[in-house]
């Protein structure tokens, strides 16, 4: 299984131009790809999206696309037109008016508009090349974190889930003779209130009955049981879920809240309590799985 976190960076160079990729991956219920690349790289988006989707299922992915070009793709250009046409206008100023003075090549190199850089264009297919290589690359890092983190959530809900059926057989054991203890303190209960003796004793006996199977908690136990094995083989399977897993952690924590509610013993409470505490930390890993 893999966790839903994590992030990988590559790059890809060839001729001057340099193609760098950062991904990263946070949980998310679907997978949703956020993109950010400049223009001359937009035309990839459905490529990499395909791709992204092959290999991750789930997560919030996050995917950085840098270009570079070397300064030998530059071209200076010299605008001629402008040149020209700023030369017949200052010669024409000048004999008009009989002023003194020659515009040397400093004046005209100062003018913005003398000059202009353009970038050769990288060819198309050349480009594909490279953001492919850097994308590849990124992706293969951010799987290998992701799946690395998974194996480690998974030995944490395995300590867990043993921690888990450790509190599970202390209630077994306790609820072994709670309806023998039960029935003895509603008999203390009564003889100490001076009832017993008036108190029909069949009545007594099948009120007895009543709240004996009201407290007990072997069905909870015995689904609490199975729902822990369940979780325990999905963590195994191949094709382990974790949506099936979030699953089971809720009918778990139903299984053991109904037993925290039928249950007055201080024992069997606290380790109510506990099950309860190792459920919900066992959720919120979960919900970092893929």
């Amino acid at each position: 299984m893999q966790s839903m976190t994590g992030m990988g960076a590559a790059e890809a160079r060839t001729k001057g131009v340099t193609i760098r990729a950062e991904m990263r991956s946070v949980n998310h219920r679907f997978l949703d790809l956020a993109l950010r690349a400049p223009s001359s790289l937009t035309s990839f988006e459905p490529w990499i999206r395909d791709r992204v989707a092959s290999i991750l299922q789930r997560g919030r992915i996050t995917l950085n696309l840098e270009i570079e070009l070397s300064s030998g793709r530059s071209e200076i250009v010299v605008n001629e037109e402008f040149v020209s046409a700023y030369l017949k206008a200052a010669r024409g100023l000048a004999r008009r008016h009989g002023l003194p003075g020659e515009i040397d090549i400093a004046h005209i190199a100062d003018l913005p508009e003398t000059f202009s850089v353009t970038e050769r264009s990288v060819p198309a297919k050349q480009l594909k090349k490279l953001v492919e290589e850097a994308v590849n690359g990124a992706l293969n890092k951010l799987e290998a974190m992701r799946v690395k983190e998974g194996r480690a959530l998974v030995r944490q809900l395995r300590l867990r889930l043993k921690k888990l059926k450790q509190h599970l057989k202390k209630v077994q054991n306790r609820a072994e003779d709670l309806p023998s203890r039960t029935r003895t303190r509603l008999e203390e209960r009564l003889a100490a209130s001076g009832a017993r003796e008036v108190v029909d004793p069949q009545r007594l006996a099948q009120e007895i009955v009543l709240l004996v199977e009201k407290s007990t908690i072997t069905e909870e136990m015995e689904r609490l049981a199975s729902h822990i094995e369940q979780f325990d083989d999905t963590l195994s399977a191949p094709d382990a879920q974790s949506k099936r897993l979030g699953f089971l952690l809720q009918e778990m924590h139903r299984e053991v809240n109904t037993m925290g509610s039928k249950v007055s013993d201080l024992h069997i409470t606290d380790q109510v309590v506990r099950m309860k505490g190792e459920i919900e930390n066992m959720r919120e890993q979960v919900q970092n799985l893929e």
